[in-house]
C-alpha cells in the first residue's frame, strides 16, 4: 500500500535521523514500492537502473562519486538524476550535500533528506 513521503517523514525521521534539505513539494509524492534502493549507477547519468516510486538511498560512495565529476558536468547529472520518478532521496552517513544535488531536488519537486545514520544502518531501518 502505497504511503506518501511526507507520512513516511513523520514517522520515521526521529529514527532515522533525517532532515529535509530541499524538495517540500516533493513531501506528496508516494512511496509505492517499500524495498529502498542504494542510487549506484543512477548518479552517473545511468539512470535507467532507478525504479519508480522507491526511495534513492546515496551513500559516501556516490556522492564522492559527484564531487569528483567536473564541476560543470555536475548540474546536468543532478538533474537528470532527480527527472527520474522516485519518491524521494536520502544522503546517510551525515555527509554533506552538494548545492547541485540539493538545487536539483528543489527544481523536480523530490524530496532531498540528509541522515546522520551510517548509510547500511540508513538501508535497514529504512524498510522496518
Amino acid at each position: 500500500m502505497p504511503v506518501t513521503v511526507d507520512r513516511f517523514q513523520q514517522a520515521c525521521a526521529a529514527a532515522l535521523r533525517m532532515k529535509l534539505l530541499a524538495g517540500a513539494e516533493g513531501l506528496a509524492r508516494e512511496i509505492v514500492d517499500q524495498r529502498v534502493q542504494k542510487t549506484g549507477l543512477g548518479i552517473t547519468g545511468e539512470v535507467d537502473s532507478i525504479h519508480d516510486g522507491r526511495i534513492q538511498i546515496l551513500g559516501e560512495t556516490e556522492i564522492t562519486y559527484f564531487e569528483n565529476q567536473e564541476s560543470g558536468r555536475r548540474p546536468a547529472i543532478a538533474d537528470l538524476f532527480f527527472s527520474r520518478p522516485m519518491a524521494c532521496a536520502v544522503v546517510g552517513g551525515g555527509l554533506g550535500v552538494p548545492a547541485e544535488l540539493s538545487e536539483a531536488a528543489g527544481r523536480h519537486g523530490v524530496a532531498l533528506f540528509s541522515s546522520e545514520l551510517p548509510t547500511s544502518t540508513l538501508i535497514e531501518e529504512a524498510v522496518k
